[in-house]
C-alpha cells in the first residue's frame, strides 16, 4: 500500500548517502536521459543501479519503460545483479551494443531488411577486398569519421570506400554502423 511505497522511497534515499554530490544529483536528476561519463573505477555502475532504483520507486514513473544501458556486458549483468530484488519492478539492462542491435533488426524485420552481421575485424574485411592492411591509425581515422558522420581524411578515402564497398558486399555492418542505424531508426 501507501505506506510501503513510502518505506521503500525512504530506503532508497538512505541508500544515497554513500554518494558524492555529483553522484547524488546523476541519481536525482528529473531529466529522461542522463548520460554519465566517468572513469573507471569512479562508480558509474553504482550511480546507475542508484538512478533506476530511484526511479522504479517513483510512483509517478512507468518502471516497464526504463532501460539501464551500459557499454560492457560485465557492466549490464552488474546493473542487473544489483537490481534483482526489486520486485515487482521490471526493468532491463543491457549493453549499448545489444539495444542497438535489436533495435536495428526489428525494423529490419519489418521492413524485410537483412538482419545484420557484425563484424568485429575491421581491418579483416579491408584485407579481404584486396587493400593491404590498415594502420591502427587509419583504422581510427575511419571510425571516428563513422562515428561522427563526417567525411574521413583524403589520405584515407581511397580505404575507407574500400572498406565500405566490402562491408555492403558481404552484408556485415560494423559498430559504429550498427549505432548509426539504430539512432536513424528511433
Amino acid at each position: 500500500g501507501r505506506h510501503g511505497r513510502w518505506h521503500a522511497q525512504a530506503v532508497a534515499l538512505l541508500a544515497l548517502e554513500h554518494l558524492d554530490r555529483e553522484q547524488r544529483d546523476a541519481v536525482t536528476e528529473r531529466a529522461t536521459y542522463v548520460r554519465i561519463i566517468a572513469p573507471a573505477g569512479s562508480g558509474k555502475t553504482t550511480v546507475l543501479a542508484k538512478r533506476i532504483e530511484h526511479r522504479l520507486l517513483d510512483p509517478d514513473r512507468a518502471p516497464g519503460k526504463i532501460v539501464g544501458v551500459s557499454f560492457t556486458r560485465t557492466a549490464a549483468r552488474e546493473l542487473q545483479q544489483r537490481l534483482a530484488d526489486l520486485d515487482g519492478h521490471p526493468f532491463e539492462s543491457t549493453t549499448l551494443h545489444a539495444l542497438a542491435l535489436r533495435i536495428v533488426t526489428t525494423a529490419g524485420e519489418r521492413s524485410r531488411e537483412f538482419i545484420p552481421r557484425l563484424v568485429s575485424d575491421a581491418a579483416s574485411v579491408i584485407v579481404t577486398s584486396g587493400a593491404p592492411r590498415p594502420t591502427r591509425s587509419a583504422m581510427t581515422a575511419i571510425a571516428t569519421a563513422k562515428a561522427t558522420r563526417t567525411e574521413p581524411p583524403r589520405s584515407i578515402k581511397p580505404l575507407f570506400d574500400a572498406y565500405q564497398k566490402a562491408l555492403r558486399a558481404q552484408r556485415f555492418m560494423d559498430f559504429e554502423d550498427l549505432i548509426s542505424k539504430a539512432a536513424d531508426r528511433l
